[in-house]
């Protein structure tokens, strides 16, 4: 029997989630929902649109689960969004894609979006609420905790470890043995042979602190 979904998002990245989680056998898209002050359709791809406010009069947690399909833009945001739905007693669901590798042992928390073709080795630890874009490898071992976003074609080496709150941009290389620390900004292309150090934005060959991050915002991409 196909889990129900209701999709949190109706932007670029909602319609691309849809799109996925409609070829599967295992997930049935109910609906889209948004803060009301956000809704400006009825309906997004034949599936109505629901204010958030008023998502579980419709669409009740005991039967229906959540995927949140919002990109990149803040991270806190997106951390917030994970809180406010479970705290309406939403189950998510992890979405990925059939031409990912996986070697276990491997485990995985709620909520992460996991796009084709990239390569997971042993032994990786990935938490909840992340987004993995495609071609990426995590290294054996490796650890992405929460509410980070993976850029496409990233290789993170064995024994890293992502903390929260992380965007690391397209085409970057993470060392083994790197931590890159909570709310980190990788920027594209980058070499990263050192821990990083908390609200710093990172880029270069090999990557450098070269600016701070508002401890008041967080990542913030526009």
């Amino acid at each position: 029997m196909k889990d129900k979904i209701i999709i949190f998002g109706v932007g670029d990245f909602a319609k691309q989630i849809y799109y996925y989680l409609s070829e599967s056998d295992n997930y049935s898209v109910e609906c889209f929902t948004v803060d009301k002050c956000y809704i400006d359709r009825n309906e997004l791809l034949g599936k109505k649109v629901v204010a958030f406010e008023e998502i579980e009069q419709e669409y009740p947690p005991e039967s229906y689960k959540f995927i949140t399909a919002i990109g990149y833009k803040s991270m806190r945001k997106r951390k917030e969004l994970y809180e406010r739905i479970k705290y309406k007693k939403y189950e998510f669901v992890n979405y990925i894609h059939k031409s990912v590798v996986i070697n276990k042992p491997f485990y995985i928390g709620t909520n992460n979006i996991i796009l084709s073709d990239v390569v997971i080795e042993p032994n990786v630890k990935v938490g909840s609420n992340n987004i993995v874009y495609s071609g990426t490898v995590i290294g054996h071992d490796s650890h992405l905790d929460d509410h980070s976003f993976i850029s496409i074609g990233n290789k993170f080496s064995g024994f890293t470890h992502i903390e929260d709150l992380c965007f690391i941009g397209v085409g970057s290389i993470v060392s083994d043995n790197v931590k890159i620390s909570r709310e980190t900004l990788v920027g594209a292309g980058s070499l990263v042979l050192k821990d990083t150090f908390s609200l710093g934005i990172y880029y270069g060959v090999p990557a450098k602190r070269q600016k701070e991050i508002d401890n008041a915002l967080g990542i913030r991409i526009e």
